[in-house]
This record gives structure tokens, sequence and C-alpha cells, in this order.
């Protein structure tokens, strides 16, 4: 079988003080349907590609592009509108045959740790997402092979000039991991399947991929559900990352300080210091 996974960031390391990097993973004929039916939906609503922080921009915003002229156009009607054409996106990935990986880290946080100690941290001028793409990667490993032990995966992100080449060098230091002689002998099992089986990375477009703009709404939904305080704008955002996340059967992780400053010490330097222990955090 032949797998791809879709991911997408919301929120700068240097910007806020959260920030998500989420995405989907599934079979290739799983995906092939699924952007039929994303751009059924398009037609239906006549929406561009589904960016989710220009949907979102707030009331006075000045950017123009496709999404700000429908706004106008709307008018009053627009907040409605908009809540419906989310729900069927979100139900189509609710509906779907597609497993949601993520996370979200306190980049507050990050920064700190990052500035305290860069030449032991993983990516020393790298936002979190690049950070991140270990960990989402590990996980789609870990969902796939719950019933597949041999197939292929690709790896498409969406276009990001800022960090594109630190996603495709974070990509090949996991690929050559293996040959770490500081890697412990019990973790080369776990970097030994992203050689073997993550076959390339792809940086695109989302106006081509329906796979990008689910998981823009994946990443811009988890960081406003876990940041936005009570009242009836998170409610909305609950409700949508139950659908996007399928109540939970496939949790997006949450990396606060504590789990930040034991992941921080997951580097080669690091790893040749705990090598004869039995616990390594973070990998």
């Amino acid at each position: 079988m032949y797998f791809a996974l879709f991911l997408d960031e919301s929120g700068k390391v240097h910007q806020k003080d959260c920030a998500a990097f989420c995405g989907y993973v599934a079979t290739t004929n799983e995906w092939a349907g699924f952007g039929n039916r994303w751009i059924d939906l398009q037609m239906k609503w006549g929406t561009p590609a589904i960016h989710m922080s220009r949907i979102m921009a707030p009331p006075g915003s000045t950017k123009t592009d496709e999404w700000a002229a429908l706004r106008k156009n709307m008018g009053d009607e627009w907040i409605p509108w908009r809540d419906r054409v989310l729900d069927e996106f979100c139900g189509l990935i609710l509906d779907s045959n597609i497993a949601s990986v993520g996370s979200v880290i306190d980049t507050a946080a990050y920064r700190a740790i990052r500035e305290a100690d860069p030449e032991n941290y993983l990516i020393a001028h790298a936002d979190c997402n690049v950070y991140l793409l270990h960990h989402v990667l590990m996980k789609a490993l870990d969902i796939i092979e719950r019933f597949d032990q041999t197939g292929m995966v690709s790896v498409n992100i969406d276009d990001d000039e800022e960090n594109a080449f630190e996603y495709y060098k974070s990509y090949w230091n996991l690929q050559r991991m293996t040959n770490n002689p500081n890697l412990p002998a019990e973790l080369k099992p776990r970097f030994d399947r992203i050689a073997r089986r993550v076959a390339q990375i792809a940086f695109s477009k989302d106006v081509f991929h329906p796979g990008l703009q689910a998981a823009d709404i994946l990443a811009y939904v988890s960081r406003r559900f876990k940041t936005e305080p009570p009242g009836d704008e998170r409610e909305r955002f609950e409700k949508l990352f139950v659908s996007l996340t399928r109540g939970g059967t496939h949790p997006i992780q949450d990396y606060l300080e504590p789990q930040l400053r034991a992941v921080a010490g997951n580097t080669a330097k690091s790893l040749g210091r705990l090598r004869d222990e039995t616990n390594c955090p973070g990998v």
C-alpha cells in the first residue's frame, strides 16, 4: 500500500505564544476520492482554497484576496455563511478514512529553552514546526503500522519559503539517524523505519492539494482551541476540533514546558551522553 501525509502549520515561534503543526495521513486511494469530494464542496459553495487565517481574519483586516472579497459581498450574512461552510468541510473530514496527527506547542517555553541552550537543541534557528516534523512522522508511522508493515509514505508540506529548507534538512537528518554511532541500539528500529518507509518529502501550494487545506484547518483549529479563553468562540473551536480528530481517536499532542525540556535533549550530542541509559526522553 502507499500512503500520503499532508502537513501544515499555524503560528510562528517568533510571533505567537502557541503554534501548531498538524495534518492527516491516509492511503493514496483515499486521498484521490477525498480530493474529488473536497472540490465538489468548493463548487457547491463557490469558495477558493480553504485558508483559515484568511477565513477567520478579524474585522477591519486590510488584506485583499478572494476570501476578503467574499466577506465583503456577504455583508451581515458572512459569519453564519462561513460557519455553515466550515461545518461541511469539517464534516467531510470526519466522514473520510483519514487520521489526524500533530502537535500544539508552547512557543514561549520553546523560545526560552532554545535561547538558554541552543547547542543542545535539535534545530537552533528554526521554528518549532520544523522541530516537530520528527514527532508527526513517528505518529503517522505508528498509525500505519497497526495494519501495514511495508507500505511507503510520501510527506507533503504546505510551501513555506521561511522554513522549507529547514524541513528538508530535518528530513535528511532523520533519514541518516540510524548511522549515528551514538544512537542507542533500542532506538534504531524506530529511526530505521523512516529511512525504509518515508519515500519523499515535497512542498506544494495548498490550492493544488485538498489534503493540505484539510491540514490547514486542523492546525488552525487546534491552536485556537488550545488558546481561546472560555466563551462562545472557544466552544465553536472545540466543536470543530472534535470533528477534525474523530472525537479524539487520533489526538493532537500538547508540548508544554515539561515535555519540551525532556525533548530538548534529543540531539546526537545528547544521545551520546545518554547511550548507556535505558530511558531516553523525547524519542
